[in-house]
């Protein structure tokens, strides 16, 4: 079963996804007609400016898009097209190559064609957006437009040949990262987390402000988009075919089996749309300079302008002074009185960065308009909680907190000892939980011990969850009777993986630009570095896994492995090292006899046996409890079957026990009858110790399930 299967049959049991009350204004729509009606009032409002929004905005500066959009129209009949997109006919190769990178699985259009989009009427279906938003609130889902197939693969053959033109244009801009090859919002963060780390350690404090767009796709002007797209370059054939598209659009609301009158749309990008993500990018385009007019000491760092870094409309702007950054707030403001846009007020928030004690944090104030905004210490960055003195606490509890939410999400679905198989819930652990506690992980740094063992003890119990073991199971034993390498080894492959990511970055990107020149002085100036940066970090990673040959090779010949075999070479450099930790542990905590029966960091051979035979799962479960119980206790313990005192568990049950002497002389006759006469000779001539660990030894184990029933 894929992850995508998994979450299908998992979040039904959670709670419901549609049919829920919706209140607006204080009534309350239930039954489907009502909501779908209310659906359709909604988006055409939502759709279409309203005359009450116009006190919003600037007033002129509409009149003088009109006044440009009408030029623009006459200009536009010429034949010329500087992009030459439209130049030649399309080519039955591009047609086939556009249609064969569709995707599959995707909801229609009106016309129930398989992938979505043909002419210009959409579909759009209210989506939950989740993140425990109230479920009553039309403000917690998302409209997702599904327009006809046809128009779409038209869509897509025009952007394939826009792009090389675009890359000509410097589009999009270097802080601008939506849209771009290979990157993500990880990346980003790692160059925004490393440009403030390097003010602050040159003796500066660093102020920004987090601003997400309100309704950043719904409320676009198209009178707006279309002068930008004039002005980038798009002009006479190209522009008119982009026109076409966006002007005379209409729509209808799928709720619920229910379908909503049709109504017209006069403004907005379809989320969801093919063409979408270039629309925005395109009125986006010019935030930048524009907020940086007039501003005192915006950040740099390697001599680039970082004080504006977007991932789409996830704005971050920052600045030396406070003074420069109230300059670009008030910039940001103004922008969005332009261009009709607004700004979220419960995710625009203002940080110090470098005020470790945060003292003077009252001191500050900011405001946008006339609205003062709210100071904190941390805030959630594209999906990475950064805290403005630099600590790392609060991410920590909130991302282990996470793992262990999943956890319980997960145990309705069988994610525990009774259930699934302990391959397949490690299975889950490694490629769903592991990946959502840890997202950016890469751009952690070098976590406290305290805050590292946090995850281990997370690991650690759902390690116990699953395979049903005793509470004072050793670590070491819990990981190796799964193949689980420590949660610190997990940090460091996505930390070898994260590196490669920014090495094969396309070389215009700033981000590569700032990973490499950060390197450099590391390995060529180190006075010059803070060690404690978050690429410090990294490049320790590679001296401590043995991996600096590749990368000394790639930064003087530009030579880079492939993806593939990189990501052979990291995982057995990570094995090596794990394996090395993991026997040095168990040799320290006295576990010799497992060491010797489990000799490698690999899952038991039992539970393949039991992912294979679920009937013979509970003899099998209980031979693996068995093995994985501490080798000599403290104190001597009394045997609730036979009376007798032992300290050596397994021992005892397998070789001293009397009360199970019927089903123990049984299994002896079982393995016996599979060795030839010299290896029973051999194996009953043997010293306890050697006759245990063979009788426990992989090759004869499953032998053994008659014996503990």
């Amino acid at each position: 079963m894929d992850i995508k299967t998994l979450w299908k049959r998992v979040r039904p049991k959670r709670q419901p996804t549609s049919g829920t009350a919706i209140t607006v204004d204080g009534i309350t729509y239930k039954s489907q007609d009502e909501l779908c009606e209310m659906w359709r009032r909604h988006y055409q409002a939502l759709l279409n400016e309203q005359a009450s929004e116009s006190a919003r905005y600037d007033s002129n500066h509409a009149d003088i898009l009109c006044k440009q959009l009408s030029d623009i129209k006459q200009l536009s009949n010429s034949s010329d097209d500087p992009t030459n997109t439209l130049l030649e006919p399309f080519s039955i190769n591009e047609i086939a190559n556009t249609c064969k990178g569709l995707p599959n699985n995707k909801a229609p259009g009106y016309d129930q064609i398989s992938y979505e989009c043909v002419l210009k009427h959409s579909v759009i279906i209210p989506l939950y957006k989740g993140k425990h938003k109230p479920r009553n609130l039309v403000g917690s889902y998302r409209g997702v437009s599904l327009t006809p197939t046809l128009n779409k693969i038209l869509e897509k053959l025009v952007l394939n040949r826009l792009k090389p033109w675009l890359a000509h244009k410097e589009f999009p801009p270097p802080l601008q990262q939506a849209g771009r090859e290979k990157t993500n919002c990880v990346c980003l963060t790692y160059m925004v987390l490393e440009a403030i780390r390097d003010a602050v350690f040159r003796g500066s404090k660093v102020y920004g402000v987090f601003w997400t767009l309100k309704n950043a796709y719904d409320v676009i002007n198209w009178q707006g988009l279309l002068v930008k797209l004039w002005n980038l370059g798009i002009k006479h054939k190209l522009w008119n075919l982009f026109e076409h598209w966006l002007t005379g659009s209409t729509a209808h609301i799928s709720t619920n089996g229910e379908a909503s009158s049709v109504f017209q749309i006069s403004r907005s990008i379809k989320q969801g749309g093919l063409l979408s993500t270039f629309y925005f990018l395109v009125f986006y385009h010019d935030i930048h300079s524009f907020v940086r007019r007039g501003s005192t000491q915006p950040l740099t760092f390697h001599n680039r302008d970082i004080s504006s870094p977007t991932m789409a409309d996830d704005t971050l702007l920052l600045s030396m002074t406070p003074r420069g950054l109230q300059t670009m707030i008030d910039n940001a403001y103004m922008y969005g009185r332009l261009w009709r846009l607004e700004y979220s007020p419960s995710k625009t928030k203002c940080i110090v960065f470098g005020d470790r004690k945060l003292k003077h944090i009252d001191n500050y104030q900011w405001f946008l308009g006339d609205q003062r905004l709210e100071i904190v210490t941390s805030y959630n960055y594209l999906g990475i909680i950064i805290s403005g003195d630099g600590s790392s606490q609060a991410r920590t509890t909130t991302m282990a907190n996470k793992g262990y939410a999943n956890l319980g999400m997960l145990k309705a679905s069988g994610f525990h000892s009774e259930g699934l198989s302990p391959l397949t819930c490690s299975n889950l652990w490694q490629r769903l939980l592991i990946p959502s506690m840890l997202y950016g992980c890469e751009v952690w740094g070098d976590l406290p011990k305290r805050e590292l063992n946090v995850f281990e003890t997370v690991q650690k119990r759902i390690g116990k969850h699953i395979q049903g073991l005793h509470r004072r199971t050793h670590d070491e034993i819990v990981r190796g009777l799964l193949g689980w390498t420590t949660i610190a080894g997990v940090i460091d492959k996505c930390k070898l993986k994260f590196i490669y990511k920014m090495c094969s970055l396309p070389p215009d990107n700033l981000i590569k630009y700032i990973f490499l020149s950060q390197l450099y002085f590391i390995i060529f100036a180190p006075q010059t570095v803070d060690m404690k940066s978050y690429t410090y970090s990294l490049w320790s990673v590679i001296i401590q896994h043995d991996m600096t040959g590749h990368v000394l090779s790639y930064l003087t010949g530009g030579t880079l492995e492939n993806k593939k075999l990189w990501s052979q070479i990291v995982d057995q450099a990570i094995l090596t090292h794990e394996q090395r930790r993991w026997k040095a542990g168990l040799v320290d905590k006295g576990a010799h006899r497992f060491l010797r029966v489990h000799e490698s960091l690999r899952p038991s051979v039992l539970y393949s046996v039991i992912k294979c035979k679920m009937e013979c799962r509970k003899s099998l479960m209980n031979t693996v409890r068995l093995l994985a119980y501490p080798e000599k206790l403290d104190n001597a313990d009394i045997c609730t079957v036979c009376g007798q005192e032992y300290t050596d568990t397994v021992e005892h049950y397998v070789m001293r026990c009397e009360g199970i002497v019927d089903s123990r002389s049984k299994a002896w006759d079982n393995i016996l009858d599979t060795l030839d006469c010299e290896q029973e000779v051999q194996l009953l001539s043997s010293t306890d110790q050697v006759f245990l660990d063979t009788i426990l030894s992989k090759k004869i184990l499953y032998l053994m399930i008659s014996i503990i029933t």
